[in-house]
């Protein structure tokens, strides 16, 4: 998704100047041809995850559309009283990705481990909250994104996730069909796990596994 991310930020980069993408020394061989293009709309604050975040909600307050790109585990456990007050409470409409959510950064150790981000950025304010099931559904929520009035924060894996989505979807419509008697819920990539399973018990003839929903949270 990572991929798709930056694709779909470079695209919309293109017909709105508003649109910046700042990073915490992260997205090394990923952000090169971006910071290329769009030259000062792209910014490295460096390792100060605290800064990283009042710098772009400051960005946001000033009418910039700011995309905050980093680990999972140093954005929002490190800087989480920034997001609260600088971005949260003040309704800044910033775009926070995080990239490795879980054990993505395995061996990387528990430093990069991110356990607690869904539940913690769930509990704050006008927060909006998305975790993509795959690339089309992370493209689908970025191109809601730039026109989004609130703060976004998009989790996101580290590296190819498998496709959940036939076809491009609307962000809005991330139910697959409507039926009755039982969901199954799921998140990330483990929605193509889930997609599987709903379809073996249908083709039994029982029908009974109607929804499948990627996990999102409104503001």
């Amino acid at each position: 998704m990572r991929a798709t991310f930056v694709n779909t930020l470079t695209e919309l980069a293109r017909s709105n100047d508003k649109i910046m993408c700042v990073i915490g020394d992260t997205g090394f061989s990923v952000f090169e041809e971006f910071e290329k293009e769009f030259k000062e709309r792209f910014v490295n604050v460096g390792i100060a995850e605290q800064n990283f975040v009042s710098f772009g909600a400051g960005l946001s307050a000033m009418g910039m559309k700011p995309y905050l790109y980093n680990v999972v585990s140093f954005m929002t456990l490190r800087a989480l009283e920034q997001i609260e007050l600088d971005i949260s409470y003040q309704e800044n409409p910033v775009v926070l990705v995080g990239v490795g959510g879980g054990h993505a950064y395995g061996t990387a150790g528990p430093t990069h481990h991110a356990y607690y981000d869904l539940t913690t950025m769930c509990m704050l304010p006008n927060m909006a909250v998305v975790c993509p099931a795959d690339p089309v559904e992370m493209e689908a929520v970025m191109r809601v994104s730039q026109t989004y009035d609130k703060p976004l924060y998009i989790r996101i894996g580290r590296s190819i996730d498998p496709i959940v989505h036939v076809k491009p979807i609307s962000f809005e419509s991330y139910l697959y069909e409507t039926r009755k008697r039982c969901s199954v819920v799921c998140n990330w990539y483990c929605s193509k796990g889930c997609g599987k399973s709903r379809g073996a018990v249908e083709r039994t003839g029982r029908r009974r596994c109607p929804l499948q929903y990627a996990y999102h949270k409104a503001g």
